[in-house]
Protein backbone atom coordinates (compact mmCIF):
# COMPACT_ATOMS: atom_id res chain seq x y z
CA UNK A 1 0.00 0.00 0.00
CA UNK A 2 2.75 2.54 0.37
CA UNK A 3 3.54 2.25 -2.93
CA UNK A 4 0.16 3.37 -4.34
CA UNK A 5 0.36 5.76 -1.53
CA UNK A 6 3.58 6.97 -2.88
CA UNK A 7 2.46 6.84 -6.73
CA UNK A 8 -0.71 8.98 -5.55
CA UNK A 9 1.47 11.83 -3.85
CA UNK A 10 3.78 11.64 -7.09
CA UNK A 11 0.41 11.90 -9.01
CA UNK A 12 -0.78 15.07 -7.23
CA UNK A 13 2.40 16.71 -7.30
CA UNK A 14 2.42 16.88 -10.89
CA UNK A 15 -1.20 17.63 -11.21
CA UNK A 16 -0.34 20.80 -8.72
CA UNK A 17 3.74 21.75 -10.46
CA UNK A 18 1.48 21.33 -14.19
CA UNK A 19 -1.25 24.10 -12.58
CA UNK A 20 0.97 26.34 -10.99
CA UNK A 21 2.79 26.35 -14.71
CA UNK A 22 -0.12 26.96 -16.43
CA UNK A 23 -0.88 29.89 -13.96
CA UNK A 24 2.25 31.50 -14.47
CA UNK A 25 2.50 30.89 -18.58
CA UNK A 26 -1.43 33.00 -18.01
CA UNK A 27 -0.11 35.16 -15.90
CA UNK A 28 2.69 35.89 -18.51
CA UNK A 29 0.47 35.83 -21.42
CA UNK A 30 -2.01 38.57 -19.26
CA UNK A 31 0.31 40.77 -18.42
CA UNK A 32 1.88 40.78 -22.63
CA UNK A 33 -1.81 41.40 -23.49
CA UNK A 34 -1.95 44.34 -20.99
CA UNK A 35 1.34 45.72 -22.11
CA UNK A 36 0.52 45.60 -25.65
CA UNK A 37 -2.96 47.20 -25.24
CA UNK A 38 -1.69 50.09 -23.41
CA UNK A 39 0.81 50.57 -25.68
CA UNK A 40 -1.25 50.95 -28.51
CA UNK A 41 -3.35 53.15 -26.86
CA UNK A 42 -0.42 54.99 -26.01
CA UNK A 43 0.39 54.59 -30.10
CA UNK A 44 -3.26 55.88 -30.86
CA UNK A 45 -2.71 59.19 -28.86
CA UNK A 46 0.40 60.32 -29.96
CA UNK A 47 -1.13 59.58 -34.03
CA UNK A 48 -4.18 61.74 -32.37
CA UNK A 49 -1.78 64.71 -31.42
CA UNK A 50 0.30 64.90 -34.42
CA UNK A 51 -2.86 64.76 -36.84
CA UNK A 52 -4.13 67.86 -34.78
CA UNK A 53 -0.84 69.69 -34.74
CA UNK A 54 -0.66 68.85 -38.53
CA UNK A 55 -4.30 70.21 -38.86
CA UNK A 56 -3.26 73.44 -37.02
CA UNK A 57 -0.01 73.85 -38.70
CA UNK A 58 -1.92 73.78 -42.28
CA UNK A 59 -4.34 76.13 -40.50
CA UNK A 60 -1.93 78.41 -39.86
CA UNK A 61 0.00 78.26 -42.92
CA UNK A 62 -3.16 78.72 -45.26
CA UNK A 63 -3.93 82.11 -43.23
CA UNK A 64 -0.19 83.55 -43.48
CA UNK A 65 -0.60 82.60 -47.43
CA UNK A 66 -4.31 84.57 -47.76
CA UNK A 67 -2.72 87.69 -45.22
CA UNK A 68 0.05 87.55 -47.46
CA UNK A 69 -1.59 87.90 -50.55
CA UNK A 70 -4.13 90.77 -48.91
CA UNK A 71 -1.13 92.43 -48.19
CA UNK A 72 0.26 92.95 -51.82
CA UNK A 73 -3.67 93.17 -53.39
CA UNK A 74 -3.65 95.91 -51.17
CA UNK A 75 -0.75 97.26 -52.02
CA UNK A 76 -1.26 97.13 -56.09
CA UNK A 77 -5.03 98.64 -55.44
CA UNK A 78 -2.80 101.46 -53.57
CA UNK A 79 -0.68 101.88 -56.79
CA UNK A 80 -3.17 101.33 -59.56
CA UNK A 81 -5.28 104.21 -57.60
CA UNK A 82 -2.79 106.35 -57.85
CA UNK A 83 -2.01 105.85 -61.26
CA UNK A 84 -5.63 106.55 -62.15
CA UNK A 85 -6.12 109.22 -59.92
CA UNK A 86 -2.46 111.54 -61.22
CA UNK A 87 -2.32 109.81 -64.15
CA UNK A 88 0.91 109.57 -66.25
CA UNK A 89 2.15 112.61 -65.13
CA UNK A 90 3.15 111.53 -61.33
CA UNK A 91 4.97 108.38 -62.94
CA UNK A 92 7.72 111.17 -64.11
CA UNK A 93 7.91 112.82 -60.60
CA UNK A 94 11.48 111.40 -58.52
CA UNK A 95 8.86 110.07 -55.55
CA UNK A 96 7.55 107.26 -58.53
CA UNK A 97 11.03 106.82 -59.62
CA UNK A 98 12.60 106.03 -56.16
CA UNK A 99 9.05 103.97 -56.13
CA UNK A 100 9.60 101.76 -59.28
CA UNK A 101 13.75 101.34 -58.56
Amino acid sequence: MSTKRATAERRRMRITTSSAVALLVGLCTALIGLGLYREAQLRNAEIRTAESEASNLARSLLQHAEESIELADTALIGIVHRLESDGLARRRSPACKAFST
